[in-house]
C-alpha cells in the first residue's frame, strides 16, 4: 500500500513538474522579448548618439548583459569582426540561426528578428532609426501576444498537469 501511495505521489509530481515547465517556458519567452526590446532601444541610442559602427554597437550591448538575445548580438559583432567582408544583415542572420535554439522563443518570434537583419546597413543614420522604431513595433506586438498567451495559457498548463497525473493514477488504481 506504501509503495502505491509513494507511486501515486511521483506520478502526480512528475506531471505536475511537466506542467509548470511548460508555463514557465512560457514566462521565460516574454521577459526574452522584453529583454531584446530593451537591447533594441540600446541599439538605436548607440546609432543616434554615439554614431558607433554596427560591430561595435552589437559588442557593446551585450557586453555586461546576461541573457538569451545577448549571445545574438555578441555572435553577430563576432562574425562581422572576424570575417572580411560579412555584411550587417548576413551576420545577423547567421548570429540568429546559431544562438536561436538557446531561447525561449518561438518560430514567429525568429522570423521577426531575422527579418531585422534587411534593415541593417542599408540607408543613412534617419533611415536606420526608422526601421529601429519599426522592428520595435513588431516586437512590441510580439511582446503583447506573448503576455496574452501566458495569462490564458500558462494556468491551463498548470492544472491539466495535476490533473493529468491524478487521472494517470486513477487508471493505474
Amino acid at each position: 500500500m506504501l509503495l502505491k501511495l509513494i507511486g501515486s505521489l511521483m506520478i502526480i509530481g512528475a506531471s505536475s513538474f511537466i506542467g509548470y515547465a511548460l508555463a514557465k517556458d512560457l514566462k521565460t519567452r516574454q521577459q526574452e522579448l522584453r529583454q531584446f526590446q530593451g537591447q533594441i532601444s540600446m541599439l538605436e541610442n548607440e546609432i543616434r548618439y554615439m554614431s558607433n559602427p554596427l560591430a561595435d554597437a552589437f559588442e557593446k550591448i551585450a557586453e555586461g548583459k546576461s541573457g538569451s538575445s545577448s549571445v545574438i548580438f555578441l555572435k553577430a559583432a563576432e562574425i562581422m569582426k572576424n570575417e572580411a567582408g560579412s555584411s550587417a544583415p548576413d551576420a545577423w542572420k547567421r548570429a540568429v540561426e546559431a544562438c536561436i535554439s538557446h531561447t525561449s522563443l518561438n518560430k514567429e518570434d525568429e522570423k521577426i528578428i531575422k527579418s531585422f537583419a534587411n534593415m541593417l546597413g542599408g540607408s543613412d543614420t534617419e533611415g536606420q532609426l526608422k526601421n529601429i522604431r519599426n522592428f520595435t513595433g513588431m516586437l512590441e506586438n510580439q511582446q503583447k501576444n506573448a503576455d496574452e498567451k501566458y495569462k490564458s495559457t500558462a494556468p491551463v498548463y498548470r492544472k491539466l498537469g495535476v490533473l493529468f497525473g491524478i487521472a494517470i493514477v486513477i487508471l493505474l488504481l
